[in-house]
């Protein structure tokens, strides 16, 4: 039931973006094909996303108002004021990573949950909207590009729903980014699974995530040595670092934690 009714949703999805290929995904302005195009239209960006009727394009107004995660907590990728991002490379910490620091060797999360990119992540989740998640997965990969610095990782490990909550929503959203960022990369994806269907992360304060997380994941043993987990929205982090634990009792050596986006600090809301 949970693959045919997500079967469905990709195939109305796919019309409806067959149909509106040449908008903008929020405010539908047409986008011009380039330099030749006609007088007050909206150009496209110069750096497109993967080509594709499933996958819809933003023009410049609506793209400039993507909030980017330019000066990230090299810990916990928690956004920090321009000020602290000007240290040396392994003092760009926020106070919690300075106390309490996370296992990750490193942290991806490009975007800010704010704004449109939060209505994208909301859309996708709660709607399970595929062109919502191939727009932030396209954004996720151009504004973080993979093999930088350590290569592409092994593996990629999505962040699992309980398949009680997967049913009910008709995927799992997790599983989703890490197969469909694992295609794009050409990286195989172990699949985790989650033992208990806890309340929303949400709903929750920061320190009952953290409780909660407590042998909340499970994962065959033998993984390779570097694997990525991927989830979409990273919070306070107690939900990925329970995850890699797992790996690192499963085989893994270097785990990395991979979020679309990631929540504010209360001085940015």
């Amino acid at each position: 039931m949970t693959r045919l009714s997500t079967c469905v949703i990709e195939k109305v999805d796919y019309g409806v973006a067959s149909l509106m290929a040449d908008r903008c995904l929020f405010c539908l302005a047409t986008l011009a094909p380039g330099p030749g195009s006609e007088p007050g239209s909206v150009s496209a960006p110069a750096t497109g996303f993967e080509s594709g009727p499933a996958t819809l394009l933003l023009c410049d107004p609506c793209r400039r108002g993507l909030h980017l995660n330019r000066c990230p907590c090299e810990g916990c990728g928690e956004p920090l004021p321009e000020h602290r991002w000007r240290r040396r490379a392994g003092e760009r910490l926020c106070g919690r990573c300075l106390v309490d620091p996370f296992s990750f060797e490193e942290v991806r999360a490009p975007l800010i949950y704010r704004d449109e990119t939060r209505r994208l992540v909301q859309r996708f989740k709660a709607e399970a909207h595929l062109p919502s998640a191939q727009l932030l997965v396209a954004l996720f990969l151009e504004a973080s590009p993979v093999g930088e610095k350590e290569g592409v990782p092994d593996a990629l490990i999505g962040v699992p729903r309980h398949p009680a909550r997967a049913r009910r929503f008709g995927f799992d959203q997790g599983q989703w980014l890490a197969c469909e960022l694992g295609r794009r990369l050409g990286v195989p994806v172990r699949r985790a699974w989650r033992r208990r269907d806890d309340r929303p992360q949400h709903e929750l304060g920061a320190r009952a995530r953290r409780r909660i997380a407590s042998g909340m994941f499970g994962i065959a043993s033998g993984l390779p040595r570097h694997v990525a987990l991927v989830d979409d929205v990273m919070t306070t982090g107690a939900t990925l670092e329970r995850l890699a634990q797992a790996c690192r009792r499963a085989g893994a050596r270097r785990v990395d934690a991979w979020a679309l986006a990631r929540t504010p600090p209360p001085w940015l809301c």
